[in-house]
């Protein structure tokens, strides 16, 4: 009763308080992750974006899966060939502490550069991936990106060293 008449006060003289958090409020937003990355998997990008973005800006925030929307964010833009829109999540990616999807989002960046005609970005991007990266998931792919940028920029006069 007590904890009732307090809330009450607080309402009347709009006061802040800090309320515990529902149960299953993480559930609830893994759900909702879920949903969002399914419509990614069946090519709904549009819903997949709106689904993500609520994740970030909703009540129910999981800073753990934060990074991974950025992330799924960019490869909605990236699925529309928005490079610029895309580079801007996959960036994003890179400002948390540990994101899980680092390596992903920085092979996803050379190709932005590469898609939007900078091949001396993408070849640098790509060579910093297998750098950081070694014997890692994408290190194949970014070598043969790097290749390919490297000599597209080298036979346009830029230097890449």
């Amino acid at each position: 009763m007590k904890n009732r008449h307090f809330l009450l006060l607080c309402l009347v003289f709009g006061l802040a308080v800090a309320l515990p958090a529902k149960a299953g409020t993480e559930a609830s937003f893994d759900s909702l992750y879920q949903q969002a990355l399914g419509q990614f998997r069946a090519g709904e990008y549009a819903s997949a974006e709106e689904g993500f973005s609520a994740l970030l800006t909703g009540p129910e925030r999981n800073s753990k899966l934060l990074d991974n929307c950025y992330y799924w964010l960019g490869e909605c833009r990236y699925a529309d060939q928005a490079w610029l829109d895309a580079l801007s999540y996959f960036y994003k990616v890179l400002e948390f502490p540990w994101p899980g999807k680092e390596e992903a989002s920085r092979l996803k960046i050379a190709l932005c550069w590469q898609n939007l005609g900078d091949s001396e970005r993408a070849c640098l991007e790509a060579r910093a991936l297998s750098g950081l990266f070694p014997g890692g998931e994408y290190e194949a792919r970014a070598k043969r990106l790097a290749e390919l940028a490297c000599d597209q920029a080298a036979g346009a006069g830029k230097a890449t060293d």
